[in-house]
């Protein structure tokens, strides 16, 4: 739902811990919501702020201001624009930057309706190639979120035997330390 009560468009939304609860809803940065879907939506320490509309982008935070979201490369958005229902989605990137995971959407039909992926950011800035972290973590999945202290990794799955079409798992974080390429350790 968009500012002005309209569907179709999504915006971003915070509220502020107060000593007395929380605030108010309040709507965030207008730059970071000038598109106009936010498929998840994940801030690293530094104020970034990644999100996705089957395109996944970063708004940087730089001098207290946030930039227009600029498009990931293609080592991230591997899938061309032009492909109907498939795209890359669910972005989370971490505390500190240094991997990002998602969720991409293969075209139709596919063996693997989705992928679920990892990528290291290299010492020049750059990208790595997506690694399948749902097959170490022995399914699809969406939407990772990181426990605040580290130590586990939440995420959606659609796995065999779920009790739901999509139920919430966790693993020990350190599988992602695993997957990290051995020239980033």
């Amino acid at each position: 739902m968009s500012a002005e009560g309209m569907s179709g468009d999504q915006d971003i939304w915070y509220m502020s811990r107060t000593k007395d609860g929380w605030s108010e809803p309040q709507l965030f940065d207008s730059v970071v919501n000038s598109i106009p879907i936010h498929w998840q939506v994940s801030m690293s320490r530094n104020g970034d702020v990644y999100t996705s509309n089957r395109t996944v982008v970063c708004s940087r935070f730089v001098d207290n201001r946030y930039t227009t979201p600029a498009k990931l490369p293609p080592a991230i958005n591997s899938v061309p624009d032009s492909v109907q229902q498939a795209g890359c989605v669910a972005p989370f990137i971490s505390p500190d930057s240094d991997y990002l995971i998602f969720t991409r959407f293969n075209p139709r039909p596919s063996a693997r309706p989705t992928d679920f992926l990892i990528s290291f950011k290299r010492a020049d800035g750059s990208w790595g190639t997506p690694q399948d972290l749902g097959a170490k973590l022995g399914g699809n999945g969406m939407a990772a979120r990181l426990s605040p202290d580290g130590k586990y990794l939440f995420f959606m799955s659609d796995r065999p035997g779920s009790a739901r079409e999509r139920s919430i798992y966790w693993v020990d974080a350190k599988v992602i330390k695993e997957m990290e390429p051995t020239d980033l350790k």
